[in-house]
């Protein structure tokens, strides 16, 4: 069993992956987690003060999203380059509305904060109060949910409620 840990910082709630290439969901992280340590080299000067790494400190709910939706037999994968102040930044999650992650997505885990956290951009996580205006999340709550969830999410079982 491999285990990979991101980092021993303590402001950074980072589990460790286990059984690494048995799944779809582990090999996409796996890949995360190795592109996050050359990203970790990387080095910037004045006028750049903060940087927010979502994949870190916000990978545990980031890990339950990739988890419960990345099992195989997707067409389509959404990959975000700059996360909104208001979603992935606060959920770890790739157009990560705070509202859409917790009721419709139903993940859940702890969030913690970057390394340098800007005063005026705090991150609180899924407690976040405010809303990222989100297109994505606009169009699928109009269109066909199930159609749209089964190239883009896989499928998923439903929970014994």
């Amino acid at each position: 069993m491999l285990r990979f840990y991101l980092t021993n910082r303590k402001s950074l709630h980072t589990p460790a992956v286990e059984d690494v290439n048995t799944t779809p969901s582990s090999r996409f992280l796996q890949a995360e987690l190795e592109l996050n340590v050359h990203l970790r080299r990387l080095t910037f000067s004045e006028p750049v003060r903060y940087i927010y790494n979502p994949l870190e400190y916000a990978w545990d709910t980031h890990r339950c999203y990739v988890e419960k939706y990345c099992r195989g037999g997707q067409r389509i994968l959404f990959l975000g380059m700059n996360p909104g102040p208001f979603g992935m930044a606060q959920t770890g999650v790739p157009f990560g509305e705070v509202k859409s992650v917790v009721d419709w997505l139903k993940i859940t885990g702890e969030v913690g904060h970057p390394q340098n956290e800007h005063p005026k951009r705090r991150i609180t996580g899924l407690a976040c109060p405010q809303s990222e205006v989100s297109g994505l999340w606009e169009f699928v709550r109009k269109t066909n949910q199930s159609n749209f969830l089964k190239p883009h999410f896989g499928r998923r079982k439903k929970a014994n409620t």
